[in-house]
């Protein structure tokens, strides 16, 4: 049997590699050095090169503009505060043109995930991206002030029953286990 078909030699080591451009030379950055650009040739965060971004001026707050694009769906809350509408059509699943629900509006209204909104919403910037809500007009299905009126359901405290509750039915025998009709 030979070493490399497993026999009883020891295990081989792997080299490191050394790169030799790694050295900061004259008090100067590795991206100095490159000119701003990171060891796969990309620019570094800060210095442009587009990309990625997201929708990261949208969710704060509402934008400018009037209202035209009438929305409704369940309010499903991200963890950075912003929420997103998801509609039945989808299966409640997440879609790029999924209405925004900016986190200015979540927290002046105190809303919270599976509430279902109904509202306008200004027409997206860009395609591919949903509109933003900028009104609120129903929330589950009722007005405004009842929704304020409303106690939260966290803070409700649940009640020992006070009497037993019996289920009726047409035979008193076809309630109890193991008997036959």
């Amino acid at each position: 049997m030979t070493e490399r078909e497993g026999g009883g030699g020891a295990p081989r080591r792997r080299r490191r590699r050394r790169s030799g451009g790694n050295r900061q030379r004259s008090g100067q950055s590795n991206q100095q050095q490159r000119g701003g650009r990171n060891r796969r040739g990309r620019r570094s965060s800060g210095q442009g090169g587009g990309g990625g971004g997201g929708r990261a001026g949208f969710v704060d707050a509402p934008p400018q503009g009037e209202p035209t694009v009438e929305v409704k769906g369940v309010l499903q809350v991200a963890q950075q505060g912003h929420g997103h509408l998801r509609t039945a059509a989808e299966n409640y699943n997440p879609e790029p043109t999924d209405p925004i629900v900016p986190r200015q509006l979540i927290q002046e209204m105190n809303l919270e995930t599976g509430v279902e909104i109904g509202g306008m919403a200004v027409e997206p910037t860009r395609p591919g991206q949903g509109p933003v809500v900028t009104k609120i007009d129903t929330l589950n299905g009722g007005d405004l002030e009842a929704w304020g009126e409303r106690r939260v359901f966290k803070n409700l405290v649940a009640e020992s029953p006070t009497e037993r509750i019996h289920p009726s039915s047409a035979s008193p025998t076809a309630s109890r286990p193991g008997s036959s009709t």
